[in-house]
């Protein structure tokens, strides 16, 4: 019986010795796998590192490599280099970097000084022609004012007083167009749209009005707390009234927008304007507005009946008309960039007319790890 519990006795400090063993071993083969893990997803987060910096030193090296795209994905290895550029803010261009290699991702951005397009500079900026026809036309323009094409009238009793105007023979410095075009001409309406649809799917839905109307008048209640107002047709302005002290907001038409301009603008607000088929401007009361106005058509501004003040910049692909304008209209030139950003919806139209950007970045930053 003795020995009999003996043999049960080795029997279960063998047992127990075996499973010591196992749970060492399992241990072992656990920390071991970790450690494969963990060197496995280095690897693969160093690897992704290497491109992202590898990306960013091929931009640097080739500046010219995103100036008809946004953006270009590179194949490099079994990892993939992702290029993309940030003209958002007028004073910087960002360039960021994405490597991607085993699933992991490593982003680096490098920031460069660059220059306001020179469209943007001006009082007037236009690629066609400056009309002037009315029987009585009294305008200044004060700021600089670029033409491409030529400063002609008709009438008699024209008073228009340019502080300072120049020619320009190049399109590009006088018009906008989208940053991803492939071609400074393309710039058909169905560009216009697919463009202006991007743009605006990544703004806030809150502060977006989205408008299908061939023919909508805009209201207080419309821009109320908006950034964008987006119409697939036309659109009419009965007032200078319609935006809130310190509202940035921009009305886009894919037609044409017409403004009937009366009373003052709330104070340091801005009531932008994208007008894709033309921009017409009458004046009803006496006025003063504040706001960037972009049309692809023709700027016409007629029965100015009462004193009015436009303080931002005009930009006219198809020419400016000045009609009727019985009491003076006085453009002021205005930067209408707000903390280093383009007002809503004009950060994708600036296109060939950007200034040179530094040769060298000034900052360097991984990001979003």
């Amino acid at each position: 019986m003795k020995k009999l519990n003996k043999k049960g006795s080795l029997l279960l400090v063998s047992t127990i010795i075996l499973y010591i063993i196992i749970l060492l071993s399992t241990g072992f083969a656990l920390v071991c796998s970790s450690e494969i893990n963990d060197t496995r997803r280095y690897y693969h987060s160093t690897a992704a590192f290497w491109l992202a910096e590898a990306g960013a030193n091929m931009y640097m090296k080739d500046p010219t490599m995103l100036d008809n795209t946004p953006s270009r994905q590179i194949t490099y290895g079994n990892g993939t280099i992702y290029l993309s550029k940030d003209d958002s803010r007028p004073a910087f261009r960002s360039i960021y970097s994405t490597g991607t290699y085993g699933g992991t991702q490593r982003k680096i951005r490098i920031t460069y000084l660059a220059g306001v397009p020179e469209v943007y500079k001006n009082v007037l900026s236009t690629s066609g022609n400056v009309s002037i026809n009315g029987d009585r036309t009294t305008a200044v323009f004060n700021g600089q004012a670029l033409v491409s094409g030529e400063v002609n009238g008709s009438s008699e009793n024209a008073d228009v007083f340019f502080e300072n105007i120049a020619k320009s023979p190049d399109n590009s410095f006088t018009s906008l167009n989208f940053n991803n075009s492939q071609n400074f001409d393309d710039r058909s309406l169905e560009n216009f749209t697919n463009n202006m649809g991007q743009m605006v799917s990544g703004y806030p839905p809150d502060q977006v009005l989205h408008v299908q109307d061939n023919n909508y008048t805009l209201s207080a209640d419309s821009v109320d707390g908006k950034q964008i107002v987006y119409v697939d047709g036309n659109v009419t302005i009965n007032s200078n009234l319609l935006v809130k002290s310190g509202q940035n907001v921009t009305i886009i038409a894919s037609g044409t927008v017409t403004f009937n301009q009366s009373g003052d603008q709330a104070p340091n607000s801005q009531l932008n304007i994208i007008a894709w088929g033309g921009y017409n401007e009458t004046v009803s009361a006496p006025s003063t507005y504040r706001g960037l106005i972009y049309t692809h058509g023709v700027a016409t501004f007629d029965n100015i009946k009462y004193p009015s003040v436009t303080n931002g910049g005009v930009i006219a692909d198809g020419g400016v008309v000045l009609g009727e304008i019985w009491s003076t209209k006085i453009f002021n030139y205005a930067d209408m960039t707000t903390n280093d950003l383009y007002p809503p919806g004009f950060e994708q139209l600036t296109g060939a007319s950007t200034s040179t950007v530094a040769v060298k970045p000034i900052a360097w930053k991984e990001i979003g790890r």
